[in-house]
């Protein structure tokens, strides 16, 4: 948790020396504690070559820019993936890859339109584009507050309820949790603004229909 940058890259070495030829990553998981890596450690990684996946959790966009700077030469196949979907836009627009996070489990269809957007031909002369992106970009920074509230036994709930999936509402941090009725009456109005945002924006949703018996 508190090493230095010269122990963690040292670390880092013995592990792609034990595991010889094996594509790795890193996640700055928030949970027991939060490791946020410094962009020299990102530069470091880049430029191995071994590192392909970064699930940045810092939630600071000048970070994350910075990071994005020292990752952004050729041949690397390091990506930075932003699980703060809040930035996701501007982080985006800066060459962040894509997006990890929680709300790609309730409408992953909206994030993508919102990414693919960005990195096609007609971004940045298309101000109608822009500003659909934006408006999904407002609803996604918006939405955060609900999905993450009672996280991950509500996406369960919201998947079953509106997508006809089977998921058991158990999770293995607290089997015995359960949503009370005020964030059941927030997840279906959610429901109903994302299928009007996709229709005012033209995004096409996709067909879900998942059935599972373990709990996440």
């Amino acid at each position: 948790q508190h090493q230095c940058d010269d122990d963690f890259i040292q670390n880092a070495k013995k592990l792609m020396e034990l595991t010889p030829g094996v594509p790795l990553g890193f996640y700055e998981c928030p949970d027991p504690y939060r490791r946020v890596l410094s962009p020299r450690i990102l530069h470091w990684a880049a430029k191995t070559g071994r590192f392909i996946f970064f699930k940045d959790t810092c939630s600071d966009l000048t970070l994350i820019t910075q990071k994005l700077y020292q990752i952004n030469f050729p041949n690397t196949p390091l990506r930075l993936y932003n699980a703060n979907v809040e930035t996701l836009l501007p982080s985006c627009i800066s060459g962040a890859a894509g997006f990890s996070g929680i709300s790609a489990n309730f409408f992953p269809w909206i994030h993508v339109y919102l990414i693919q957007s960005v990195y096609s031909q007609q971004w940045s002369t298309d101000s109608q584009l822009q500003s659909k992106v934006k408006e999904v970009q407002n609803f996604l920074s918006v939405a955060e507050s609900v999905l993450a509230d009672g996280y991950p036994t509500c996406v369960k709930y919201y998947l079953n309820q509106f997508y006809n999936s089977r998921f058991p509402l158990g999770t293995r941090k607290n089997r015995a949790y359960k949503l009370n009725e005020i964030q059941k009456i927030k997840l279906k109005a959610l429901y109903e603004m994302q299928c009007e945002l996709c229709k005012r924006v033209g995004i096409k949703s996709v067909p879900l229909y998942i059935s599972i018996n373990a709990s996440m």
